[in-house]
């Protein structure tokens, strides 16, 4: 019997280009004023540095004006990392998560990244009032994201509930579902059509997903087949 939900943060809760856009706007606002260019100007121009090359945004970006330095580059990483993101958790997320608790289940959060990154993404979401526990691995350690299982067993412990009856749901075919599978939970992936990892492939048959969906909605009928509801027994 099913007993909890745990889920992936960036890109199956919320759309993580979501957050790309808030860092890349505050950016621009602080390069406008930094070098009296427009903020509008300087935003086109990173997204044109990040779909040219997203590994060296900032340093392409500083490089055109001739402005680029260490210390700048790593200034501006910062603001992005840190800043108050301007975000909105998708209906359908809030719908499946408010849905699974109204089954009496218990929900959390796994989510890799800096850890102010990330808790600036839960913070401007809601979501402290909407799950039962989040751990951002970071918090334990960079070692400890992803594929590291760690996370997972902490979280497991904190809603008291064995591997075989939970699920987690993530995205990220490289190192989503390695450590569940390696504990024994049920693994899902979803696969949605802005997601950075839709066409990612994972190379190793235990790593993969034991199920796939296209939308959070889809895991309505999945936990329905798992818990033995009949059709019309379960909202």
């Amino acid at each position: 019997m099913i007993k909890a939900v745990v889920f992936d943060l960036d890109d199956t809760l919320y759309p993580e280009m979501d957050f790309v856009r808030s860092g890349f706007s505050k950016v621009s606002q602080y390069l406008s004023s930094l070098f009296q260019i427009s903020k509008e100007a300087l935003e086109k121009e990173i997204w044109e540095q990040f779909h040219k090359d997203s590994s060296r945004v900032f340093n392409g970006i500083l490089e055109r004006y001739g402005k680029s330095s260490p210390e700048l580059v790593q200034q501006l990483i910062q603001l992005y990392r840190t800043h108050e993101p301007s975000l909105t958790l998708p209906t359908q997320s809030q719908e499946i998560l408010d849905w699974i608790r109204e089954q009496g289940l218990k929900t959390g959060i796994i989510t890799d990244g800096y850890l102010a990154a990330q808790k600036g993404k839960v913070k401007a979401l809601g979501l402290e009032k909407l799950v039962d526990n989040i751990i951002c691995t970071d918090s334990l350690g960079r070692e400890h994201w992803k594929p590291s299982p760690l996370a997972f067993e902490i979280m497991l412990s904190q809603l008291d509930c064995a591997p075989k009856a939970s699920i987690y749901v993530g995205d990220n075919p490289k190192k989503d579902f390695i450590p569940g599978n390696q504990l024994g939970m049920v693994t899902v992936q979803l696969i949605s059509r802005q997601g950075v990892y839709r066409e990612a492939i994972c190379s190793k048959e235990q790593d993969k997903a034991r199920y796939v969906i296209n939308r959070l909605s889809q895991l309505k009928p999945l936990l329905k087949m798992m818990r033995g509801y009949k059709n019309g027994s379960i909202k």
